[in-house]
C-alpha cells in the first residue's frame, strides 16, 4: 500500500505531502497528520526497487493516485527523502510552494546521499550494498541507536518490527545537476544519532532554509509529536496567506 489516508480539518489553499525516510513508512506521520488542520497525504516512498534512483522514485510518487493532482503543494521530507527534492520540485514547477526538511539529507546538485553524509558512509555504504543484493536491513540494535534513541520502548519495538530492507538507488545514485529554487524550512533535530546535528545545520545553511531546532532524535514526529506539530503549524501558518494571495492574483 502506498498511501495512508486520515480525516482532515478545515480546507487550506495547499496540500501537504509527507514523505518518510529509509525503511520506515507512512505510519510515522499518523499523529502529526491527525493534529494538523491542513489536507495532507502520506505516501510510501518506493525506494525498495532495483535500479531506482532519485528521479525515477520521484516520478513514481508523482504518478501515484494519492499525490495531489492539482493546486499548490508543500513537501515534508524526512531523512533519505531529502534526495527527492530536486526531482519533485522541478516536476511540480509553480505548484511546489515550500519544502520542509526534517533531519533530511539534501545533496548538492550532482551529488548523492552517501557523498553528502561523508566518511565513513561514503566508503561503507557501497560495500554494504554490494554484499546485500536483496536489500540492506540494519540490525535492531543499530535501528534503536540511530533512529530510536529517544523513543519509548513501544515505539522502538514498532520501528524495528516494521522496518524494511532498502535498495541502493536513493543512497548511492546522484540527484539532478540542476539546483531547485524554492523557499525551505529545516527542522533541526538536536539529539539525532542518524544524521548528525552538525551536518543538518550545514545542509540547512546551504539550502538557505529557515531553521527550527527541536530537542529530539531522528524521529521527532514520534518522540516529540506535539512539539513537532507546533513547529509545522508555525511554518504552514505563514504560507496560508501567501499562497491564497498568489492564487487570487492568478484568478
Amino acid at each position: 500500500m502506498l498511501e495512508s489516508s486520515l480525516p482532515h480539518c478545515a480546507p487550506t489553499p495547499f496540500h501537504v505531502v509527507f514523505l518518510h525516510g529509509a525503511g520506515t513508512g507512512p505510519w510515522i506521520w499518523e499523529a502529526a497528520r491527525q493534529a494538523l488542520p491542513h489536507p495532507s497525504v502520506a505516501l510510501e516512498v518506493p525506494s525498495n526497487r532495483e535500479r531506482t534512483n532519485p528521479e525515477r522514485c520521484a516520478q513514481e510518487l508523482l504518478s501515484h493516485h494519492g499525490f495531489p493532482s492539482h493546486g499548490p503543494v508543500v513537501l515534508v521530507l524526512h531523512s533519505l527523502a531529502g534526495v527527492l527534492e530536486t526531482a519533485l520540485v522541478r516536476s511540480l514547477g509553480d505548484r511546489a510552494v515550500h519544502v520542509v526538511h526534517v533531519a533530511s539529507v539534501a545533496p548538492r546538485p550532482g551529488r548523492s546521499f552517501a557523498s553528502t553524509m561523508g566518511f565513513p558512509a561514503s566508503l561503507v555504504l557501497p560495500v554494504l550494498f554490494r554484499f546485500q543484493p536483496r536489500g540492506l536491513l540494519p540490525s535492531p540494535a543499530m535501528l534503536v541507536n540511530q533512529l530510536g534513541n529517544d523513543l519509548p520502548d513501544s515505539l522502538r519495538a514498532k520501528l524495528v518490527e516494521r522496518h524494511r530492507p532498502e535498495f541502493p538507488g536513493l543512497f548511492l545514485e546522484p540527484v539532478g545537476r540542476e539546483a531547485a529554487t524554492i523557499p525551505r524550512s529545516y527542522i533541526h533535530c538536536l539529539k539525532d544519532h542518524g544524521v548528525s546535528p552538525r551536518l543538518q545545520e550545514k545542509i540547512a545553511e546551504r539550502l538557505g532554509a529557515a531553521i527550527f531546532p527541536i530537542d529530539a532524535g531522528h524521529m521527532p514526529m514520534l518522540s516529540r509529536s506535539a512539539e513537532f506539530v507546533a513547529i509545522l503549524e508555525r511554518i504552514l501558518a505563514g504560507l496560508d496567506t501567501r499562497v491564497a494571495a498568489n492564487a487570487a492574483a492568478i484568478r
